[in-house]
């Protein structure tokens, strides 16, 4: 290319790759390392509440189970307390009384 006086405004490859290979040109850029760390941190960030989410999902899950076994333990305590008032020929709600239990509802 020239300009309008007919000069070559053309720059050679090797006059850019020159350029390229200045001492300045090589180090990093201090943005991208800033933009690098602050990544970091939020990974580091992320992965610490990603762990207190599992640790509250596993505490949740052993609430859960624990809560499943009480109502299991319920409902047998309940079928025998019926056969027992069966067996005497009353109500199961006499048989609370009889033994004290409370009725919960």
């Amino acid at each position: 290319m020239s300009d309008c006086k007919g000069n070559d405004n053309r720059s050679s490859h090797k006059d850019n790759a020159k350029e390229d290979d200045s001492p300045s040109n090589c180090s990093p850029p201090t943005k991208s390392l800033d933009e690098y760390d602050n990544l970091l941190e939020v990974e580091k960030n992320l992965d610490d509440q990603l762990k207190e989410l599992q640790s509250k999902q596993i505490e949740r899950q052993q609430v859960m189970n624990a809560l499943h076994e009480y109502n299991d333990l319920k409902d047998a305590a309940q079928i025998v307390l019926g056969r027992l008032a069966c067996l005497e020929g009353t109500t199961v709600a006499h048989i609370h009384r009889q033994y004290g239990i409370e009725d919960d509802e």
